[in-house]
């Protein structure tokens, strides 16, 4: 288990440090992934 937790430790750093280099482009992209799930956070 603390394997795959860490996995998903690198990941997430990855993801956070390419969407900060790309903020123009990412930030739309995270804005509509966030609105096409919004419907099953309520």
């Amino acid at each position: 288990m603390s394997s795959r937790t860490s996995q998903l430790l690198v990941v997430d750093c990855l993801f956070v440090g390419v969407a900060q280099r790309t903020y123009d482009t990412a930030a739309p992209a995270l804005a509509a992934s966030y609105e096409a799930l919004a419907h099953r956070h309520r």
